[in-house]
């Protein structure tokens, strides 16, 4: 819901690859906004609303997480589960990476846009990292770059862990970049 004067109102973010598809309701004779959408019970992603052209967060959702292009509002549903508190409850100290038993040491994780860097980085300074921890990557920015980069480098000691969120909006791409990955010699689990 919304509550605002607008001539069209957009619901966007992770679960539609942030399209503007989802246009918002308006109540007769009133400044209120609604759409109905139906999300897993355990999923998490970033929105925003589009009004009239303007993308903003919304005012009445405390949630905010960094994204790519500035903050967005975050829904979380009932039965979503962090890992965050695996972590701490692991006991690790600040400044390691945990993800998973096994993945520490020389490793660099990424969400979203870092997932790209996280990679990039791995087969641009070959010998830095031993692990890589990517997701939900988004592997399309300058015309699939990355995927060559990846296919012109060999440095098979890097073991890779792809994985993609609850909505699955990136699956396909995280899909190709495990095949080119085991195709070189890389060690690649996708979660």
């Amino acid at each position: 819901m919304y509550r605002g004067t607008a001539d069209s109102i957009y619901f966007v973010g992770d679960y539609n690859d942030w399209e503007l598809q989802d246009k918002m309701i308006k109540l007769p004779n009133m400044d209120l906004w609604y759409i109905t959408k139906v999300f897993p019970e355990n999923s998490r992603f970033d929105y925003k609303y589009v009004i009239d052209g303007n993308w903003i967060t919304d005012p009445l959702n405390k949630n905010v997480t960094a994204g790519g292009a500035g903050n967005n509002s975050t829904l979380i549903m009932p039965k979503y589960k962090s890992e965050y508190d695996e972590i701490i409850a692991a006991n690790v100290p600040r400044g390691r990476h945990v993800i998973r038993t096994g993945w520490i040491r020389l490793s660099y994780i990424g969400v979203s846009w870092g997932s790209l860097t996280s990679i990039y980085l791995a087969v641009c300074a070959p010998g830095q990292f031993s692990r890589v921890l990517s997701q939900s990557g988004p592997f399309w920015p300058k015309n699939w770059l990355i995927f060559d980069l990846v296919g012109e480098t060999v440095t098979p000691q890097i073991k890779f862990c792809l994985q993609t969120g609850t909505i699955q909006d990136t699956e396909e791409i995280n899909d190709a970049m495990v095949n080119i990955l085991t195709a070189k010699g890389y060690k690649a689990d996708y979660l």
